[in-house]
């Protein structure tokens, strides 16, 4: 898996010949595929070929909308594209409803629609055939019932969630525009100014997007797929659904492709029946790129361009103008700071002591470990300087891979005799002294499931001569650059955690100097969240001076136990013991001879060595004695 750039190459590369294959069908085939799922009250509709239905991957989840924003979802790729929009999202969320055709007080689910302005709401073609029809003056009337002159009724209703009784219903008054035929598949319904209760006033109507869609590009439907008989892989639509069907949902995917009419595009959003008339949500804009309307099973689904619904609201006297967004390519990474978390300047950090390398004595002077030369080119560099990668932080100092945007390095002091135990902070903030673009910040950690997990250990640096001193450097472990994404319950808070606690344990009762180097090794293949790759191991040092001889310790802990991805089966990681020479390898970091030579599991690189810890006796009996 590479960054999102490179997933939608991959995905346009491997949908390519299905795309074209459904660009091939003729409107004629897929109108047969079109219209709810929920059968019809108003009219016997023939039987839907099994094959033209609207799941296209495996991997293109819906998720429910509660309290107008989305569930909580374990889908790393789209965490991040969907937290960095959040705010257009929710407010796209707010405008999209479900159709209904009226029955006494109930509402028989028929398809989507979303405003577009003030008491205009777009919809489909398909959709609004259900219960209005085009007159001969050129007029559209609402049909009657067969046998009476009783007219249908038809509203929207903005709610409809799932475990929410929340309704937001608004009456269709007229129906404005159904397309011809042979045109795209747009209708505009006039709803009434306030709901039914008399009060409630419309949602902000949406954007349209002012561009053409390009291959690749972020967006999400948001619609109410209702159960599909015909959907010819039921347990797949059981997978993606749950069970749950005429909901509001948000479906993200990407553009698969743009045919030659530039009226119509492609998508892989999961949708079903009940989509037809879902708004296709561009995420950098929250601007409707299209109306959903169509689609085939397994090959793509269908919009109408935006382009045409502005068309279509041009033919009716006195509808306003909508409004416009036009599609800027660097909001597609612009994250905003508030989900990021904020920066501290460069001068925030005047004055910090850094590590001390002569921390445990002159003759056991260990160097702050470095990138190795193979791969010194991974180093994030301070802003302004062509050489220098340590940020230095209140009694520890940390380097920063700047290919991973995550903590290579750490190195902390912990003097025992010391020690304070100021209050946990509660915010991040990322490091002014590095560029932005080489730091991971919030928008990893919101809704993934992984917790910051310190590098160097909050409590570790938390010493000096003054209280002041050690809160300083409690709240300098909250910056970004001490953090890497933990797997928090099983991982954080217990292995990695009882050894950190066994550490501080020891010099604090002890009144000892401990040095502690913490960092992670990077793989090619650590899996990725959204374009962060996450790293499964970690490292951690240890040295201390026995008497008068110093001593080192080294660890790898893996959380890929404890982290559901697919290669890792949890079996082949765990704790280990481990020659630091061999850590340094793995790792890419050089270590230097000192501590490596005072390794207490020995220096032979010839040799290797690992141990699997079982207990956390295995580790305590080593400062024993």
């Amino acid at each position: 898996m590479g960054t999102l750039g490179e997933q939608g190459k991959k995905t346009r590369e491997q949908l390519k010949a299905l795309a074209t294959n459904a660009s091939k069908k003729t409107p004629e085939v897929m109108l047969e595929s079109m219209g709810a799922t929920t059968e019809s009250a108003l009219r016997k509709k023939p039987e839907r070929p099994g094959n033209l239905e609207k799941l296209i991957r495996r991997d293109r989840h819906a998720l429910l909308i509660q309290h107008d924003t989305w569930e909580r979802f374990d889908v790393p790729a789209w965490i991040g594209p969907l937290e960095g929009a959040r705010e257009r999202v929710e407010r796209a969320i707010l405008a999209v409803g479900r159709v209904e055709y009226v029955v006494g007080d109930r509402g028989m689910h028929l398809g989507s629609g979303w405003l577009v302005a003030p008491n205009l709401v777009v919809t489909n073609r398909h959709v609004a055939d259900e219960f209005a029809y085009k007159q001969s003056d050129g007029t559209y009337a609402f049909r009657t019932h067969p046998g009476t002159n009783k007219k249908f009724r038809a509203r929207i209703d903005f709610k409809e969630e799932s475990g929410v009784d929340e309704i937001r219903e608004f009456p269709v008054k007229n129906v404005l525009y159904i397309a011809p035929e042979d045109g795209p598949d747009v209708a505009i319904l006039e709803i009434a100014a306030v709901a039914t209760d008399g009060e409630t006033k419309q949602p902000a109507p949406l954007a349209l997007f002012d561009g053409a869609a390009e291959d690749g590009q972020l967006i999400a439907v948001i619609g109410y797929p209702a159960e599909d008989p015909y959907e010819k892989d039921q347990d797949l639509m059981a997978e993606l659904f749950g069970g749950e069907y005429s909901v509001k949902r948000l479906s993200p995917g990407t553009v698969m492709r743009q045919p030659k009419d530039d009226s119509l595009f492609e998508h892989d959003c999961a949708t079903l029946g009940g989509s037809s008339g879902s708004a296709v949500i561009d995420l950098a804009t929250g601007a409707v790129l299209g109306l959903h309307f169509s689609g085939v099973s397994g090959e793509s689904n269908w919009a109408v361009h935006a382009s045409e619904v502005s068309a279509a609201l041009a033919t009716i006297n006195g509808a306003p103008a909508p409004e416009k967004a036009r599609f800027e390519a660097k909001d597609l990474d612009a994250i905003d700071e508030r989900v990021k978390g904020g920066t501290r300047p460069a001068a925030y950090f005047d004055g910090r002591n850094g590590y001390d390398a002569a921390f445990l004595g002159a003759a056991h002077t260990i160097n702050l470990p470095n990138a190795t030369a193979a791969r010194k080119g991974e180093l994030a560099l301070l802003v302004g300087s062509a050489t220098e990668s340590e940020l230095r932080y209140q009694n520890f100092s940390t380097r920063q891979n700047r290919v991973r945007r995550l903590p290579w390095i750490t190195a902390v002091n912990i003097n025992g005799a010391k020690l304070f135990a100021p209050k946990r902070a509660t915010s991040w903030y990322r490091d002014g002294r590095l560029d932005a673009k080489h730091q991971v910040g919030n928008e990893v950690y919101t809704n993934s499931g992984f917790s910051r997990g310190h590098m160097v250990r909050r409590l570790d640096p938390v010493w000096g001569d003054d209280r002041d001193t050690a809160g300083q450097a409690n709240l300098d472990t909250f910056t970004f650059t001490n953090a890497c994404p933990q797997e928090q319950n099983a991982f954080n808070d217990k292995l990695w955690g009882d050894l950190e606690d066994l550490i501080l344990e020891r010099t604090d009762d002890d009144n000892i100097k401990v040095s502690v180097f913490t960092g992670s090794v990077f793989r090619d293949d650590d899996p990725f969240l959204d374009d962060v790759q996450i790293p499964m191991e970690f490292y951690k040092i240890v040295a201390w001076k026995q008497g008068s001889t110093l001593k080192s310790l080294g660890f790898v802990l893996s959380q890929s136990e404890f982290v559901e991805v697919e290669r890792f089966t949890g079996s082949e990681y765990a704790t280990y013991e481990r020659r630091i020479a061999d850590i340094g390898r793995a790792a890419g970091i050089d270590f230097g001879d000192v501590l490596k030579g005072a390794d207490v599991n020995g220096a032979n690189e010839a040799q290797r060595f690992s141990r699997r810890l079982r207990s956390i006796e295995d580790i305590e009996r080593h400062f024993k004695g």
